[in-house]
């Protein structure tokens, strides 16, 4: 059983670097800073997909995200999320 649990959990990792090598991708490719996308990270716990991130680059992903009074949303985290999740429900 252990072997079962260990051969999941090494393939949920290679999943969610590869996850999270494409949600940087986007982000750069959707005009978000270089630095702000490669602070973007896939992880999944209990079998949920979360994108995680500093807490001290918050404000700045946020407004990239949902955008600000001077900025368009640029939905990159949600539109990737509704992309897994609808892959997850395939």
């Amino acid at each position: 059983m252990n072997v079962v649990i260990s051969t999941l959990h090494k393939s949920i990792q290679k999943k969610t670097v590869g996850l999270s090598r494409d949600l940087r991708s986007s982000a750069v490719n959707s005009g978000w800073p270089e630095g702000l996308a490669r602070s973007l990270s896939v992880n999944s716990s209990d079998g949920k997909v979360s994108i995680d991130y500093p807490d001290e680059l918050r404000n700045d992903i946020h407004s990239w995200e949902y955008g600000t009074e001077f900025r368009r949303p640029n939905a990159v985290m949600r539109r990737f999320m509704n992309r897994v999740d609808s892959k997850l429900e395939g």
